[in-house]
């Protein structure tokens, strides 16, 4: 919740295992999201991200 940037959490699987939208300007910004903040959260031992590069459907519940 503290974290703006977030728009979206899912549990995954299992539930040891989570899903994650977030929006960033820039790519640096995500970058330094995700080594400054992500990484200092106690049980994440690792992350996973890709990046959109072109969207097909737009959610209206969401303006990014």
């Amino acid at each position: 919740m503290k974290f703006l940037n977030i728009v979206r959490v899912y549990g995954i699987g299992s539930g040891t295992r989570l899903h994650v939208h977030a929006v960033f300007k820039e790519e640096e910004e995500a970058y330094s999201f995700i080594s400054n903040k992500l990484y200092t959260i106690k049980g994440i031992n690792s992350i996973a991200t890709s990046k959109i590069i072109r969207r097909y459907k737009i959610d209206p519940s969401i303006l990014l």
